[in-house]
């Protein structure tokens, strides 16, 4: 826990019930243990956010990209040229299957 060694841990302890008392040492530790594991929540669902907004960040790009690799020749052409085409005998290109 934080790089503290079972020594380090007691001296720490022994400092507080100098200068807390036994009775406010006590109250320090429940409150300090209260603030940490919502603090840890708090990154944690901070995690998690950032993580789910990258995935969709990357379903995003995904998506843009297979979308401009897609070209639909009947979308993309005017009408005029369509009815050109047709005028001219030539087909309509079409859609791959």
């Amino acid at each position: 826990m934080f790089g503290i060694g079972i020594g380090e841990l007691i001296f720490i302890v022994m400092i507080g019930l100098t200068v807390l008392g036994p009775e406010r040492l006590c109250h320090t530790i429940k409150t300090l243990s209260r603030t940490f594991r919502s603090s840890r929540a708090a990154i944690q669902q901070i995690t998690q956010d950032v993580s789910d907004q990258l995935a969709v960040s990357d379903i995003e790009r995904a998506l843009t990209s297979v979308e401009q690799e897609i070209t639909l020749p009947e979308l993309t052409s005017s009408p005029q040229a369509k009815g050109q085409q047709v005028l001219s005998g030539q087909t309509p290109s079409q859609p791959p299957h």
